[in-house]
């Protein structure tokens, strides 16, 4: 579903740049343009950049073999840099960026009467590509930016941390003969509400294109809804 979701974005954007490309060629048969077809990239700027604060509440999940279960508690915070050009004589734009987040959850059981508390940290910078599409909603000062795109990740570090009876037990997550992978792929499909062609709220769902963690039918990722606030320059 997640997959068809991405697809069908993909898919309404591109049609959105090919009916744009396609109006701004039509013309009359004498030879003039037509009073109904206009240049949709015509108000639009030809390249923005924007800078965003993130916080998401993350999913992990498990899955082993046709199993799952998904657990919350795991916050984010991010903070990223995007730029965009425009796809000449559409209302498409390509987008890419760089940016950083930090995941973080702690837990407290008790075990035969014993408090244990788990602390877990993942560090990941991000790479950010896809396409955008700048809706102006007339008489305002208002624009929707529907997006869609992939996130290329390095994850810096990710370290769990147990709390026992004094004791702390640390376990790097990436280490040598670790199966979670510190180089991953995620996608994403959301968008913003921009004001005045400064200030931005958006929101967008991350998803994976491939476990974060796989031992033989044991999988492990995470699925999170990514709430922004930021500007546009």
């Amino acid at each position: 579903m997640k997959k068809l979701l991405l697809a069908g974005a993909f898919m309404l954007m591109a049609s959105v740049a090919a009916n744009a490309q396609f109006m701004t060629s039509s013309s009359t048969g004498n030879g003039l343009k037509t009073s109904t077809v206009s240049n949709l990239s015509a108000d639009l700027p030809s390249q923005y950049g924007s800078i965003k604060f993130t916080y998401s509440p993350v999913n992990t999940v498990m899955k082993v073999d046709d199993d799952k279960e998904t657990e919350d508690g795991m916050n984010a915070l991010g903070f990223g840099w995007t730029n965009a050009n425009i796809i000449s004589g559409t209302p498409a734009y390509f987008e890419y960026g760089l940016g950083v987040k930090w995941m973080f959850e702690k837990d407290t059981e008790k075990v035969y009467g014993e408090k244990y508390t788990t602390r877990t940290d993942f560090i990941t910078m991000k790479l950010p590509v896809g396409l955008a599409c700048r809706i102006n909603i007339p008489n305002t000062k208002v624009t929707l930016v529907p997006a869609a795109g992939f996130d290329f990740l390095l994850h810096l570090s990710g370290q769990s941390t147990v709390k026992y009876d004094g004791e702390k037990e640390s376990t790097n997550l990436f280490g040598d003969d670790s199966d979670f992978r510190r180089f991953n792929i995620d996608w994403h499909i959301g968008g913003k509400i921009v004001f005045d062609n400064c200030f931005f709220i958006g929101a967008e769902y991350e998803g994976p294109v491939r476990p974060l963690y796989k031992e033989d039918d044991t999988k492990m990722y995470f699925s999170m809804a990514n709430l922004s606030i930021g500007l546009e320059f």
